[in-house]
């Protein structure tokens, strides 16, 4: 039996692939699935990621910055510049964006003292581990005041707030212990070889975990939290979760997000289906709409998760949303093999 998916013609309007209605059939097997040669396949996936990046280089500015979410304070500069850079920091196709944001880092975070959501806020310590991050990947060093103030930014259990607490401990809940921003440090500290505090970092967040779901402060929903884990190397969710969050999931950052985690752990119709979903949703322009998934919490709360208020915004220039399903589709194209191995290994059992 095959299962097939009607795609609006509106998704990819203009481009050579599909000028109407494309259908996408997938064969069912008896011990799994399999794409046929008459579906999208991984030609579609390339050139889904190359118009994505494509998108992303327009939205680069001179610079090399990007803007992205006006909140109070404006747009991000700083913290969405980083947070693209280290996003698709393995997609080829990405390569050059990289670099001239990595130049637009290096030339602004200095003079701060490190990186924030823009320069009309204080600097953090999430924006400020994604910043070094990229700077490393692309062979530039940060300056060591830099580096030694995130460092010291971890607490004594091992955990690191978003903003420097007070002489006498937080003020209020930005200023707490987050997951998300810890997860963040701890990457940074496993690559620039502080194994010690990474160690502490990644025990602490443990601690908080339930059935290897960390919380996060600033994010809606686990996904954010599960992506960034699998980075950090932290078990995640079964595999029966992330089945039905892939099942569930139908906006982007989210899909994207559980596609990455997922990779190698689920196969079959699940990923496959999840897959078709997230082509679908690409626009004309090459990129993908964003929901709601930032979340401004209320400083008056200190504890992650999401019951946490606060209001929760999307990128309505559609710049995160992108970088996570170009990135989450690169991912997939890297683990093809892998994925076929595991579906030609089903159908020999």
């Amino acid at each position: 039996m095959s299962l097939r998916f009607r795609i609006a013609s509106g998704v990819f309007r203009g481009h050579r692939l599909w000028h109407h209605l494309a259908t996408v059939t997938l064969s069912h097997h008896s011990n799994g699935m399999a794409w046929e040669e008459s579906a999208p396949g991984w030609s579609l996936v390339e050139r889904s990621i190359r118009m994505g990046s494509r998108f992303l280089a327009s939205r680069q500015r001179d610079d090399g910055s990007f803007r992205a979410f006006r909140l109070a304070p404006g747009l991000s500069v700083g913290w969405i510049t980083a947070h693209v850079a280290f996003v698709t920091e393995s997609v080829p196709e990405m390569t050059t964006v990289g670099d001239a944001a990595a130049r637009h880092l290096i030339e602004s975070g200095p003079d701060d003292g490190g990186w924030g959501f823009n320069r009309r806020v204080a600097i953090d310590y999430d924006s400020t581990a994604q910043a070094l991050l990229v700077l490393q990947r692309h062979g530039i060093e940060g300056p060591d005041f830099i580096h030694r103030w995130l460092r010291r930014g971890q607490g004594s259990d091992g955990g690191f707030p978003t903003y420097p607490p007070g002489a006498e401990g937080p003020l209020h809940g930005w200023q707490a212990e987050h997951p998300d921003t810890t997860q963040m440090a701890a990457l940074y500290l496993v690559r620039h070889g502080h194994e010690e505090a990474a160690e502490r970092a990644i025990r602490w967040l443990a601690s908080l975990s339930t059935g290897g779901v960390t919380p996060s402060y600033w994010w809606s929903g686990p996904g954010y939290g599960w992506w960034l884990g699998r980075r950090l190397g932290q078990t995640g969710p079964p595999a029966s979760v992330l089945e039905a969050t892939l099942r569930s999931s139908h906006s982007v950052p989210d899909l994207a997000f559980t596609v990455s985690v997922a990779m190698g752990r689920v196969t079959g119709d699940v990923i496959d289906t999840a897959l078709v979903r997230l082509l679908a949703l690409q626009r004309a322009d090459g990129s993908w709409p964003c929901a709601p998934c930032l979340r401004v919490t209320d400083q008056r709360h200190h504890r992650a998760g999401e019951d946490a208020p606060g209001r929760v915004h999307a990128d309505t220039r559609r710049v995160l949303s992108t970088a996570h399903a170009v990135a989450a589709l690169s991912e997939m194209r890297s683990g093809r093999p892998h994925l076929e191995s595991a579906v030609q290994g089903q159908s020999n059992d």
